[in-house]
């Protein structure tokens, strides 16, 4: 299951790097992609994510499922160093994962 969700997630920013926004929202949700479309999605992904439109590497961090929902909080990791944390939400659609909600979360850390 949790290859699937990664699969879906990356298979996303891929598209977002190659700005290809009408793929990468068949990897949202129906009820997202009601409300949206390529341009507005383009819009939010630049105003709020930029850090998506590059290439970055990514760590699961948690991750929780209860039937057919999926919440899970990836860290991608910036070229300087620093991390940025998305919290998601996928769902199950016609037997595929698909992105219902995304949002930044603050990532704690430890200095020593």
């Amino acid at each position: 299951m949790l290859d699937a969700v990664t699969a879906t997630i990356d298979g996303q920013h891929r598209a977002i790097i190659e700005g290809d926004f009408e793929r990468a929202l068949t990897y949202s949700s129906r009820s997202f992609r009601a409300g949206s479309d390529p341009e507005r999605f383009a819009a939010i992904i630049r105003s709020g994510y930029s850090f998506l439109l590059e290439p970055l590497d990514r760590e699961v961090r948690d991750c929780a499922r209860s039937d057919d929902l999926v919440a899970l909080v990836v860290s991608f990791r910036r070229p300087t160093g620093s991390t940025i944390g998305l919290a998601y939400r996928l769902i199950s659609e016609e037997g595929s994962w698909r992105i219902e909600a995304a949002g930044i979360i603050e990532e704690s850390r430890i200095d020593v």
